[in-house]
């Protein structure tokens, strides 16, 4: 949707999007409130914009992140299986 970018010099450094058609407010945001949305959106949706424009780095990137959860998922299923094995010698 288009939106008009509005920012103001406070010490919170907020920043206001305004719906021209509709004349009101779509969303505020502070410096906090940026940082929490780049914090979430780029750690757990993998939105950084950087990776839309060079797809041979997004699909390295994912590449590099899905085998990473599977050697710790592998890590965690190997001493998940040993702790079974032991716990089941010695209470027989």
């Amino acid at each position: 949707m288009p939106v008009l970018r509005v920012k103001f010099g406070d010490p919170d450094r907020t920043w206001f999007y305004i719906d021209p058609r509709m004349s009101r407010v779509a969303i505020r945001y502070t410096r906090l409130g940026r940082i929490d949305r780049w914090i979430y959106h780029g750690f757990h949706s993998l939105d950084f914009s950087f990776w839309y424009y060079n797809r041979a780095l997004w699909q390295f990137g994912i590449i590099t992140l899905s085998t990473g959860c599977i050697f710790c998922s592998s890590i965690g299923l190997v001493i998940g299986i040993q702790r079974v094995v032991r716990y089941f010698k010695r209470a027989s």
